[in-house]
């Protein structure tokens, strides 16, 4: 499969990044260890010091060409290649100083064990490349000994067969150790794959809302745009009134609106033309700020214009002499009916988009739901749950300046992520109907992590959003306990999120409440026994108040999502 091939290309091409990388170190290190051990050369054999330094200086230089080579771009794709030189040469200058000192009886063997222990314990590589390796390094310390006549008494046989036996026994452990490394690598490569494409599923989601909002503003900016212009053009109704709203003038607009005759405005009084249901609370307004001559300001009133039309204006006015005797008030009426309209309509999209944007959320906690075909309705189940405990948790004391509105907003919506980050964990983990053993384990703990760093990335990419915020909290702390034993980071007590210590309990009634294929469903009774035992030990003991004031509430929720 194509994608498998990509995936594929993608881990080696890491890995023999990686290669390159640690590469460098073991060459530096090579060449200091290498030339160190001359003075083993002086004290033991001092007779050959000169022959033996000249051979570890040559073996030196060889190094640093390959040091200098991997500074090359083009020879770090080669890094293996460079590292196999040197291993066959390491090999090769010990042995040929074997054969000075002894055979395979001579103590200079231990130098080519060192080498391999200590390159394969460093180095990515994969089982073929230690086996690889390990039998080439063997074969040119054998075939050079074997080049010279060794061996040539039964001892040294005895000596050639136990160092073979040590060398091989450490070269399967080494491959062990290879297999174990690469399959972890392998695993969390997989994880941070998985991670990666929900990141980019979820910058898809985000970017679909933040079009949708964009499409909604631009039309209502349309419209804006259209009625300003009308406004623009048409004239504003004035009228001046007494302290009484008895209207004394009029400009044409008003007169045209209304259908009054402009030579007789004082038949009239204003607050007769104020819709019924607002007559009596803007007169009563408007009489209080007309007894004090204060001016008018921004006051919105829905008129009965003429032929049953009714308008929302906005009144605005300042007092005046009007014929220098009696003080009076005069407005400016505007008609706003249209922006009002598109208030509402502003409102209804604002409805829309935050209706989209939770049957996104849910959406996408789904992708790791769905995985697991015994969660039933565990989402919804866990956001009523969690609705529930935060409410009643809202009156303690302590809490209330935590749980405001926008708090029990943010944590019914976010709580629903508490798992999402299981979609980078492998099936074979995550669907294993038995009991995890320690390794993977360890593997499994990494979903709160995994969730923790893809609501990071979203809320990058969305800006400053609180239920994100919320949401990397619930996912990376979830399985924290209160007395500190719980993971990923061993929190205790307070130190815990808040919004965590909540959905932590709700998750785990869930669980115990809810069949699973390694389990049946415990009754309720059955459920809250087990969390009263941990009060203090895993749940926070003011959620566990909490739930217990509002254990019928949280019965009812279950049976009803499970009815439905």
């Amino acid at each position: 499969m194509p994608g498998s091939e990509s995936g594929s290309e993608r881990f080696t091409a890491e890995l023999n990044a990686l290669f390159s990388q640690k590469a460098v170190p073991v060459f530096w290190l090579g060449i200091v260890f290498f030339l160190f051990f001359s003075v083993l050369d002086f004290l033991v054999h001092r007779d050959l010091f000169p022959l033996f330094l000249t051979y570890r200086l040559a073996f030196a230089g060889v190094l640093f060409l390959c040091l200098g080579l991997l500074h090359f771009r083009s020879f770090q794709h080669h890094a293996l290649l460079l590292m196999t030189i040197a291993l066959v040469g390491a090999s090769f200058t010990i042995s040929v100083m074997i054969t000075r000192i002894g055979g395979f009886t001579s103590g200079y063997y231990i130098g080519i064990v060192l080498v391999v222990s200590f390159v394969f314990s460093v180095l990515p590589l994969t089982v073929s490349q230690v086996i690889g390796l390990g039998i080439a390094i063997y074969l040119v310390y054998f075939v050079t000994l074997k080049s010279v006549g060794f061996p040539r008494e039964v001892g040294e046989v005895i000596y050639a067969v136990s160092n073979t036996a040590v060398y091989f026994s450490i070269l399967i452990a080494a491959t062990v150790k290879s297999y174990d490394d690469m399959k972890i690598r392998r695993s969390i490569w997989s994880g941070r794959e998985k991670v990666r494409r929900m990141r980019d599923e979820l910058a898809i989601y985000t970017g679909d809302l933040e079009d949708l909002v964009e499409h909604r503003l631009d039309q209502i900016e349309e419209l804006e745009f259209r009625y300003s212009e009308l406004y623009e053009n048409i004239q504003d109704m004035v009228v001046v009134v007494s302290e009484k709203g008895d209207i004394l003038l009029f400009n044409k607009r008003f007169s045209t609106v209304f259908s009054l005759p402009e030579n007789s405005p004082e038949q009239f009084n204003l607050f007769d033309f104020f819709t019924p249901e607002q007559r009596k609370e803007i007169t009563d307004q408007l009489l209080v700020q007309f007894s004090h001559h204060r001016p008018i300001h921004g006051i919105e009133v829905r008129m009965c214009a003429a032929e049953g039309k009714v308008w929302t204006v906005e009144m605005s006015g300042n007092w005046i002499d009007f014929d220098t005797s009696t003080p009076c008030c005069q407005l400016v009426l505007r008609n706003i009916t249209h922006r009002k309209e598109m208030e509402l309509q502003m409102l209804e999209s604002t409805r829309l988009v935050d209706s989209s944007r939770r049957t996104a959320i849910l959406g996408l906690a789904k992708l790791a739901e769905y995985r697991d075909q015994d969660t039933g309705a565990h989402l919804e189940r866990i956001r009523e749950y969690t609705r529930v405990l935060t409410r009643e948790l809202a009156g303690k004391p302590g809490l209330q300046h935590l749980i405001t509105p926008s708090f029990l907003e943010d944590i019914t919506l976010s709580s629903v992520l508490h798992d999402i980050g299981k979609v980078g964990i492998p099936d074979d983990i995550l669907l294993k109907p038995g009991k995890l053993n320690e390794k993977e384990f360890e593997v499994m703990k990494m979903h709160c992590v995994y969730g923790r760093d893809a609501l990071a990335e979203a809320q990058r990419d969305a800006g400053n959003v609180s239920f994100l915020s919320m949401g990397q909290e619930i996912a990376h702390c979830h399985h924290e306990k209160w007395d500190g034993t719980g993971y990923p980071t061993g929190l205790a007590g307070l130190d815990i999120p808040l919004s965590a210590r909540i959905v932590a309990l709700a998750d785990v009634y869930d669980a115990l409440t809810s069949k699973r294929c390694y389990k049946e469903a415990f009754s309720h009774e059955q459920a809250r026994k087990i969390i009263l035992e941990n009060e203090g030990s895993h749940f926070d003991p003011q959620v566990i108040a909490a739930f217990l004031k509002q254990e019928q509430n949280i019965k009812r929720i279950r049976m009803e999502i499970l009815l439905q």
